[in-house]
């Protein structure tokens, strides 16, 4: 029976660790484009919070650096890592 609250407790421990990493990296993208002088709406606040692929979320932060707007922010593909045109 210990094994199983060990488990369970790890299981627990991983997706805690794993949100607070995504919640970090959110507030990370905001404060960049802050930073740089971007208003970030509402909308825009709720889609990166709402992201769940650290991946992504990790592209989105490395393109806030450099972004010429928030809107261009979320054409960023976690797999190229580059601007995805439309």
């Amino acid at each position: 029976m210990l094994e199983n609250w060990r488990e369970i407790y790890a299981k627990w421990e991983r997706k805690v660790t794993s949100e607070g990493r995504r919640e970090e990296k959110a507030r990370a993208i905001v404060t960049v484009l802050k930073a740089r002088g971007f208003e970030v709406t509402k909308t825009q606040r709720k889609t990166i919070g709402e992201c769940t692929s650290l991946t992504q979320l990790q592209a989105w932060l490395q393109a806030a650096v450099t972004t010429p707007d928030v809107d261009s922010l979320f054409r960023v593909s976690s797999t190229r890592r580059r601007v995805v045109t439309t």
